[in-house]
């Protein structure tokens, strides 16, 4: 019986230690967050994302750590089919998408808003996680290939069909992180130059498939003009106040994806000036912004300020914004060995910077679930050599 409760009592021990392990480096953001609501209690509904919420998946999720914990080595290969299935029936669901409503593919993302982004992002995530398996230990061939063409095709959905530019840096992470196996590996030199080679080819072809809608992007953020000249301008059109010609045509430019931005965070400028530490304990830009009246020719209403790092200096103040940049060096700390762990961290803090991704539920719920089953990959398929892989 004592050896019973000894032995209950050190699984005990075991499972707490790893749930610790896993939750800790969200801390920082968590406490933060939930001083931040403590401080603007009385307006907590105005939040726009949640601290209930984002709670909830990383507790849940560090339990589940904890109890899969028990039974490793996890099956890596199966992961990674798993992350290939998804993106696949991601490509079936675009394409049935288009076919119903007899759209050509780069037109899908009409189709899709407003969940486009989000869906982008998540399949990025998937794409880069099965991009980057292709190059770990234990597969055949054929597998590696399969696994790497899904990866591409990942990609290709996410930032070509979708069209969403702020997650094109993703493929560069997948192939740097990829190349950093190649390289720690003992393939003869030649075979390391050609797939080096091959490698960088798939980000230039992406670049060179949205490079119109980059273009597009850089002459709405340069016709907008500074930060402060358009908060002045969206004052006085919402006081009513007559624009002048180039005025309105900054206001025109404003009613479009970049535009949008610009606008968001010429007001976030405003209030993060007036409420530097703590912040309004408000996420929304309609609540500082008629956004009705200013998005109204173009009909997209932009809801909240594209950036984690705004959203949260415009909720919370720099208070906020350190526990969020707290918990991703945490993040990046803990990653620092796992190159599909470095590849999700660096994707969501880059996403962060014109994107939700931390404060978005769905982002972050997809980015925590992928972190748990990485984690649980064995180690040494980081490690062993590529040259003895099947």
């Amino acid at each position: 019986m004592l050896t019973l409760l000894s032995l209950d009592w050190e699984v005990i021990k075991t499972t707490l230690r790893k749930f610790c392990c896993f939750v800790v480096p969200f801390f920082p953001f968590l406490i933060a967050l939930f001083i931040t609501a403590l401080i603007h209690r009385d307006s907590t509904n105005l939040f726009f994302f949640n601290f209930r919420s984002l709670a909830s998946i990383i507790i849940f999720s560090g339990v589940t750590f904890a109890l899969l914990s028990a039974y490793r080595p996890f099956p890596s290969e199966a992961l990674f089919w798993s992350c290939s299935i998804g993106i696949l029936v991601t490509l079936l669901i675009l394409l049935y998408t288009g076919f119903q409503h007899s759209a050509n593919l780069t037109d899908l993302r009409t189709f899709v808003s407003p969940a486009a982004t989000t869906y982008s992002r998540c399949t990025a995530l998937l794409a880069g996680i099965v991009f980057i398996g292709a190059f770990l230990s234990g597969l055949t061939l054929r597998t590696r290939c399969i696994f790497l063409s899904c990866g591409i095709t990942g990609f290709i959905v996410s930032i070509v069909l979708l069209q969403t530019r702020s997650v094109l840096p993703t493929v560069f992470l997948a192939v740097l992180c990829a190349l950093v196996i190649l390289f720690k590996s003992t393939v003869n030199s030649k075979k390391k130059v050609f797939v080096t080679l091959c490698l960088a080819t798939l980000p230039v072809l992406i670049v060179f498939c949205i490079s119109d809608r980059m273009s597009v992007g850089e002459r709405e953020v340069s016709k907008s003009g500074s930060l402060d000249s358009i908060v002045s301008i969206l004052e006085k059109h919402e006081n009513d106040i007559e624009l002048e010609g180039k005025e309105k045509e900054t206001l025109t430019t404003l009613n479009s994806s970049m535009g949008g931005r610009m606008a968001a965070w010429a007001i976030a400028k405003r209030e993060i000036t007036k409420h530097p530490f703590v912040g309004t304990g408000a996420g929304e830009l309609g609540l500082f912004l008629n956004t009705k009246k200013v998005f109204s020719s173009s009909g997209n209403y932009v809801v909240h300020f594209h950036s984690d790092y705004v959203q949260c200096a415009v909720v919370g103040g720099i208070l906020l914004l350190t526990g969020l940049l707290g918990t991703i060096f945490l993040l990046f700390w803990k990653a620092r060995s796992n190159p599909i762990l470095l590849f999700l961290i660096s994707s969501m803090a880059i996403f962060s910077v014109v994107e939700l991704a931390f404060c978005d539920k769905q982002t972050f719920q997809m980015f925590v679930t992928s972190w748990v089953l990485i984690s649980l990959l064995p180690q040494t398929n980081f490690n062993k050599n590529l040259s003895r892989q099947r």
